[in-house]
């Protein structure tokens, strides 16, 4: 029978740690080793998810004339996969011989100019009263800071892209947004509302070449109404049918092209098993998502969905991922498919303790009986 290191490939990381689960924005500049920060190791575990497409197809879109349009908002719950897309878009703006070698991987048709300037700004590492400030120095625009009254006005802010091709890229808004004190900072609010709303209204300017791509859990009113007059492209990152996707290609090399005749060895045998007692009503669909889903048996994965979705602040794709290669570094070699008892329960006990004490109560109670 084969074991699951004969048929896929996990990633190194995967296997010998520290595996990363957490994407942060505010690392893409740091010094010490991440992923974050390395654009080749970055591409090589981003997949291709129907919002980055989509976004690319959008860039394309201004660049080419079709569209006016340069901005953008990320927009799903924590632990959608916002700060990741963000980070990919700007790691393909700013490396395009990348960008084309993932596209090329992935057979998309990446479009994006040979010389752009991109900044990225996490509201985690500029606690800032003004947002344009570490923006404007970001792009070496010093000289303009000494020229704004109250807030950059539109045609600053034109004269600052000028006939260049310019990104910029803002994680975390709503943090630093909500952090405002409405009664004794009632005119820092009202600055840097006026601000991003110039901002976008430049970057909806055909004739400007700026694009500004924000990310967004759609809970603060004030940032709600600018980007309501704006209307910036809306960008859903989290569509639950590429979760799979997206979660077998962040632990697996070369996923996509397995060995699809051991794979289904696999499956067989269980599916054979599931006769008796387990009664299946469709057997071939659900051999076709045993497949699919390999080396995680489905009923594990949309386990962990639905414990993640009914956290408390939802985490999604980022709180499974940790789990998952848990079990894969423990289950590797000496398993053929993850089930949901390889998953270490304690992981959960953070979202809920009282469920994870009746779990093992109930672990406890059946041990000796057959099938439990």
């Amino acid at each position: 029978m084969y074991k699951i290191k004969d048929i896929v490939r996990a990633r190194k990381e995967v296997l010998e740690g520290p595996f990363q689960g957490v994407i942060q924005t505010h690392k893409v500049d740091a010094k010490e080793k991440r992923l974050e920060n390395n654009p080749r190791e970055f591409l090589k575990i981003t997949y291709p998810s129907s919002a980055i497409k989509r976004t690319l197809e959008r860039i394309k879109e201004k660049l080419s004339g079709k569209s006016n349009q340069g901005g953008f908002l990320l927009v799903g719950p924590y632990g959608s996969g916002k700060s990741h897309t963000l980070i990919t878009i700007y790691h393909l703006f700013n490396n395009p011989s990348l960008a084309r070698d993932w596209g090329r991987r992935w057979k998309i048709d990446i479009e994006l100019p040979e010389k752009s300037r991109s900044v990225i700004i996490s509201t985690r590492r500029y606690d800032v009263d003004h947002l344009w400030e570490p923006i404007f120095k970001l792009l070496g625009k010093y000289d303009m800071l000494s020229k704004i009254k109250r807030f950059p006005t539109t045609d600053q802010i034109e004269e600052i892209i000028g006939d260049d091709t310019i990104a910029i890229f803002i994680d975390e808004i709503e943090n630093w947004y909500g952090a405002f004190d409405p009664e004794k900072q009632a005119h820092l609010i009202e600055q840097n509302e006026t601000f991003l709303e110039h901002l976008l209204e430049v970057a909806a300017d055909p004739t400007k070449k700026l694009f500004v791509f924000i990310t967004f859990l759609e809970e603060k009113e004030g940032l709600k109404k600018i980007f309501n007059r704006t209307k910036p492209m809306r960008i859903d990152v989290s569509p639950i049918e590429e979760r799979e996707k997206v979660t077998l290609h962040r632990l697996f090399e070369d996923i996509e092209s397995v060995d699809e005749s051991k794979v289904e060895t696999v499956v067989e045998e269980y599916i054979n098993a599931y006769s008796e007692p387990i009664k299946i009503d469709d057997t071939q669909n659900y051999k076709r998502r045993m497949k699919r889903t390999y080396p995680f048996h489905p009923l594990l994965l949309d386990t962990l969905f639905q414990i993640y979705e009914a956290a408390a602040e939802r985490q999604d794709i980022r709180g499974m991922l940790n789990v998952l290669a848990d079990a894969v570094r423990d289950t590797y070699e000496r398993k053929d498919l993850i089930l949901v008892s390889d998953v270490d329960e304690n992981a959960f006990r953070g979202i809920d303790l009282k469920l994870i004490e009746k779990y093992e109560f109930d672990l406890e109670r059946v041990k000796d009986i057959g099938f439990a």
